[in-house]
């Protein structure tokens, strides 16, 4: 959608994949957080699911792709994920600790800009 509204063409990139939960993938969360209480910590996320990714496994591989971008300010890019996806993208590219980084919004009613080492978040009317 956001390509056709810029005429622009859609790259896919499977470095911005969502966090795999191994095992767990499509499980509920409410099921898997009672069963398995210890692996969520205080952010809510299993970065330590059976064979699923670690935190370390999915900087490398957002820290992989923002290294294949053109420099900045060249840099022209919009970026589609996940919520997890997306932190972890914010998070590497902003040199945050961890429990920044998994602490961040994840609103869907904005977007955010990435430039100069900065965040900006940039509010969002719905879209129809």
């Amino acid at each position: 959608m956001v390509a056709a509204a810029l005429g622009a063409e859609v790259e896919e990139d499977r470095r911005l994949v969502e966090l795999s939960w191994g095992d767990w993938d499509g499980r509920l969360r409410s099921d898997l957080m009672a069963a398995f209480p210890d692996a969520f910590g205080t952010s809510g996320w299993a970065f330590d699911a059976p064979t699923g990714e670690t935190y370390a496994s999915v900087c490398a591989r957002m820290a992989d792709w923002l290294a294949d971008l053109p420099p900045e300010p060249e840099r022209r890019v919009i970026a589609v994920s996940h919520g997890v996806a997306g932190r972890v993208l914010r998070g590497v590219y902003a040199n945050m600790e961890k429990d920044r980084t998994v602490e961040q919004h994840v609103p869907q009613d904005a977007v955010y800009r990435l430039s100069g080492g900065a965040i900006e978040r940039i509010d969002c009317p719905p879209f129809d």
